[in-house]
């Protein structure tokens, strides 16, 4: 047994989870990222990072101390930079802290052979020019920048920062080398145990397990040695947390049969309807007891039985399917318990342990409860689960069996909370007509009755029909009180181009906000009517056509060489600045040019690696002089604005950025326009973010400036894709999916080939659309219209579009179509190496995850020879892939162990002995056995 913490809540200590589709899941880079390596174990460098008193042993005491030291937010997730920060130490002398001494150290020849990745980051960064060598004048600015003003240690936010600028580092020359970025991503998906693209404590609690072979909950000397001999990546628990209560080794491939309420509300209404007392069960991945019951107790038919006289609801921790809806929005339930989805067994935990828990979180647990609340037993750290069964026999009500839904009316399914009934309710929508469609959409909510039907309005607004999906937006418009607020965003989406139908949607919103039943839902629902209610405003900052006018006709200003002689050139000038200001101090433009000029010179400090304040707070001295005699000047304004803004003091950038923006549209293609349209749309941000942070009101022209702002610089000459990053990500904490997705159609047309729009793509259409959409996108415009020369690196991006879409696939559990995805994907990979070469290592790296994709779902589908073949194929075409896992969380080499496994259970032992030979001659090492098969 485990108990998961007395006096700590679930979420934020021992297996959190949150809901996030994120941008690493099937993400590894560029085409151009080169071949793949290993990062060292992470399991074992966690363990030595929380082995506080360095005795070369991991106690209970200690991981809790470390995992509380993480700074996990209420849903456990965590900062992948600072657990990375954690276990990359860079501490070659051993004291316990970097400091000057180990910089000298690893900026040394030879530094990064002996200290490992972080020392590799550090040479990186540190070479400002680029080089492939360490000045002694690099190494003294980089040390200087690196170390606090006091003296000391290393802060560990600069190790972060590290970290941060080796995720961007450049590639080397030979493109198929093991390249920094690509080692950090690799680490990043080792950590990230349940591969769902968000780092939880959850996923550090399973490393953790996996290294206590013996199950005592401690992680000995010669645990952690045998641990770091193993292979990188998260291992599972132990045999003796496996087998200390046994299950069956057909238990998974039993069906889940206890049939679990949805909701507590649900619940308590059937148990008020049939006198039938709650079940209220707690249950943990990983525990002993929790596996039993879960794989054994919760599908055998007899404990059903016996739970048939209890209406039951399950609260479990753990996060196991990165999606809960497939491409239409059919539920996905969950593998482990049947019927519910993650998010349902997972939020109706804190409700319970309210009520039913007495301040006692534990797992597994089994509480009754009569209709009237009064707790009839509490069986938990048991070691025989026997007493679990008494419990049932004791209390369970005996009553009729329920009606088969089948056979139900549609007003009594509607009417009815039972999770079966809205299964039944539900597949009656999936399969009907689409009128019938449209008319149960427009039944999904209804205040004169007490059951609601949230997952209807789900099912409408994926659906195919544009008039069903409107007919779901538009129930919600008329019973906003009523409507699930998390298909709000994704209705505004829908009807983005309907002004009309729109402005309900936020008088929809408001509604829900002055009406809600409780403070979250009210704050929910007022943050939504707030977003939507601004979004669509005019800037009264930025005059945008006035601004694209401009820019259309513009143009392009280059920008200064900034190298040692021209501020020698620059230099000179000034001299001649100061003095002609000297001696006429009435004259603005003298003011305004010799801003300009320590602003150059500003520039060319930067990016030679030297201060550049002093020049800065010069410049912003002309500026106030300019200012001083024309108060309105548009380009002193905008260079005191780009001023304050490098020395850090938002508050007077911004202000000088509002005033400036509209005097500087006769120079709209300048950099110095650029510059300013970056000031105004990051001030914004910012305030927006402080406000959301701090769930409080921003000022109206917050979000129309920020939209604003940066529309213009996804059409000016000095826009950047950081740019188009920064407002796609705005967009997406303001759950504007709509607008994000026409802005990122925008970016993509002006960097067809940027690594990161592609990751931000593949995101959102499988957020928004699903599979099929993103396949299409590649035949659409702006992809569609790359020219000749981009066309490889467009077929690598669609060929990792496609095996994402497959991923997603298997998770829609969709195994045909998923496996002519992972075909197609393939073949794009393979038309990318036709066309350009230098694509191969990163193309067969993921060939290779198709092909065991491929394997794999060959070997489910019983086709065992093409499962050998498909799994030889993968190893042999990119080897050192073999041990990554893919964005399933498996990896080849563990589908090769899986498949072979099932081969020597089969009828065709001889073919089991034929793969055996043959992945050792591709130089797989097969011993140890496959693992227990994802939950999907």
């Amino acid at each position: 047994m485990d108990p998961i913490g007395r006096n700590t809540p679930v979420r934020t200590l021992v297996h959190a989870a949150a809901v996030a589709v994120t941008l690493a899941a099937g993400v590894h880079g560029t085409p151009q990222g080169g071949g793949f390596g290993s990062a060292s174990q992470p399991a074992v460098g966690l363990a030595r990072a929380a082995d506080a008193n360095g005795d070369g042993a991991l106690s209970g005491a200690e991981w809790i101390t470390f995992l509380q030291g993480l700074g996990a937010d209420t849903d456990g997730a965590l900062d992948r930079l600072r657990v990375e920060a954690r276990l990359l130490a860079l501490d070659p002398d051993g004291d316990g802290v970097t400091t000057a001494a180990d910089l000298e150290l690893v900026l040394a020849a030879g530094g990064p052979r002996r200290y490992g990745l972080l020392a590799t980051i550090v040479r990186g960064i540190a070479d400002g020019d680029g080089d492939g060598a360490v000045s002694e004048t690099e190494r003294e600015t980089f040390i200087a920048a690196a170390l606090p003003a006091s003296g000391g240690p290393v802060a560990e936010l600069v190790v972060m920062g590290w970290l941060r600028s080796g995720a961007s580092l450049p590639p080397p020359a030979d493109r198929n080398a093991m390249t920094v970025p690509v080692i950090l991503a690799t680490l990043d998906a080792a950590l990230d145990a349940d591969a769902n693209g968000v780092l939880t404590l959850s996923d550090l609690n399973a490393l953790h397990r996996g290294l206590d072979a013996n199950g005592d909950g401690l992680i000995d000397a010669g645990e952690l040695a045998s641990a770091a001999r193993g292979p990188m990546g998260p291992s599972l628990p132990s045999a003796a947390w496996r087998n200390r209560w046994s299950i069956g080794a057909d238990a998974r491939e039993r069906p889940p049969l206890m049939p679990w309420q949805r909701t507590l509300d649900d619940a308590l209404a059937i148990a008020a309807a049939t006198g039938k007392p709650l079940l209220v069960c707690v249950n943990m991945d990983g525990e002993n007891a929790s596996e039993a019951l879960a794989w054994g107790r919760y599908r055998d038919p007899d404990f059903v039985a016996l739970a048939a006289g209890f209406v039951p609801v399950v609260a479990s921790p753990d996060r196991r399917n990165a999606r809960e809806r497939d491409d239409r929005g059919r539920r996905l339930a969950d593998r482990r318990f049947g019927r519910l989805l993650n998010s349902e067994h997972i939020d109706i935990e804190p409700v319970l342990y309210e009520r039913y828990f007495n301040s006692n979180r534990v797992a597994p647990r089994h509480v009754g409860v009569s209709p009237d609340g009064k707790i009839l037993f509490d069986v938990f750290l048991v070691q025989d689960l026997a007493l679990v069964d008494d419990k049932l026999r004791e209390y369970g009500v005996a009553a009729a069996a329920p009606p088969d839904p089948a056979t139900l009316s549609e007003a009594e399914l509607l009417a009815s909370p039972d999770a079966a009934n809205r299964d039944e309710l539900e597949r009656r929508f999936v399969t009907a007509d689409e009128r019938t469609r449209a008319r149960l959409a427009g039944l999904a909510l209804s205040p004169v009755r007490a059951t609601q039907h949230a997952e209807l309005l789900h099912l409408a607004l994926r659906d195919p029909s544009a008039a069903v999906r409107r007919q779901g937006v538009w129930t919600m418009v008329q019973h906003a009180p009523l409507a699930p607020l998390a298909l709000l965003p994704p209705a505004f989406a829908e009807v983005g181009g309907d002004p009309e139908l729109r402005s309900l949607l936020v008088v929809a919103a408001r509604r829900a906000s002055e009406e809600a039943s409780d403070d979250a839902r009210r704050k929910e629902a007022a943050f939504i009517h707030r977003v939507f209610s601004t979004l669509y405003e005019p800037s009264e900052t930025v005059d945008v056509e006035r601004w694209r006018l401009a820019l259309s006709i513009a143009p392009l200003v280059l920008a200064n060489a900034l190298t040692e002689a021209r501020m020698d050139v620059v230099t000179d000038a000034l001299d001649g600045l100061e003095r002609a200001t000297d001696a006429a101090p009435e004259d603005v433009d003298l003011w305004v040019q010799l801003a300009a000029t320590r602003m150059l010179l500003a520039d060319i400090s930067l990016a030679l690696g030297r201060n550049p304040a002093y020049f800065f707070e010069d410049a912003i001295r002309a500026c106030e002089a300019a200012l001083a005699l024309a108060p309105e000047d548009g380009e002193a304004l905008a260079y005191h604005a780009w001023a304050s803004h490098m020395l850090s003091d938002p508050e007077t950038a911004a202000e000088m950025a509002a005033r400036a923006v509209p005097r500087l549209v006769r120079n709209a293609g300048s950099p110095l326009a650029a510059r300013v349209l970056e000031v105004l749309a990051n001030a914004r941000t910012s305030t927006l973010y402080a406000a959301i942070g701090a769930g409080e009101e921003w000022p109206p022209a917050t979000v129309p400036d920020a939209c604003a702002a940066y529309e213009l610089l996804l059409a000016h000459p000095a826009g950047t894709e950081a740019h188009a990053k920064a407002y796609l990500d705005m967009l997406g904490a303001l759950r504007a999916f709509g607008v994000q997705s026409g802005v990122l159609r925008r970016a993509l047309a002006r960097w067809p080939t940027s690594g990161e729009m592609h990751a931000y793509l593949r995101f959102q259409i499988l957020r928004d659309a699903g599979s099929d959409a993103l396949e299409a996108a590649y035949e659409e415009t702006p992809l569609a219209l790359v020219s000749e020369a981009q066309r490889p690196a467009i077929d690598w991006f669609r060929g990792l579009a496609t095996l994402v879409g497959a991923e997603q696939r298997v998770n829609n559990r969709e195994a045909e179509s998923a496996l002519a995805a992972y075909g197609r994907s393939i073949e794009w990979f393979a038309r990318s190496i036709e066309a350009a070469p230098d694509f191969t290592g990163s193309a067969a790296h993921y060939q290779c995850l198709a092909l065991a994709g491929t394997a794999r779902l060959q070997s489910a589908a019983g086709l065992l020879h093409e499962a050998a073949d498909s799994i030889v194929a993968a190893v042999t075409t990119a080897p050192q892939s073999s041990e990554l896992a893919d964005g399933l969380g498996e990896s080849p080499a563990d589908s090769a162990r899986e498949i072979l496994a099932t081969l020597e259970r089969s009828d065709e032992p001889d073919l089991a002995v034929d793969l055996a030979t043959r992945l050792a001659e591709a130089g797989l090492d097969v011993a140890g056995g496959g693992r227990a098969p994802a939950e999907r």
